[in-house]
């Protein structure tokens, strides 16, 4: 089980505030649309990177740019992007 490999479920914003590194990989949903947004940048320790390969729709672009400017993102990986169908 994760369990016995070590893995703990943890809710989304304790994911984000404690990781380096963030790597997309879920469909689009209406759930999902801009799941990294404004607030879930807010929340990144400074300088975290992404990494999106899954659907550009889960990353709200002014927001990513907006969190590169600041540095809140400190690099940013994608081969998919919002306007891009998804």
């Amino acid at each position: 089980t994760a369990r016995d490999m070590g893995i703990e479920y943890v809710e989304l914003e304790e994911l984000l505030a404690s990781s380096r590194v963030i790597s997309l990989h879920c469909p689009l949903t209406d759930e999902t649309r801009h799941l990294i947004n404004k607030h879930t940048i807010s929340l990144l320790k400074p300088g975290a990177m992404i990494i999106n390969t899954s659907r550009g729709g889960l990353l709200d672009t002014a927001a990513a740019v907006e969190g590169l400017d600041s540095r809140k993102i400190g690099a940013l990986g994608m081969d998919v992007y919002e306007e891009a169908g998804g």
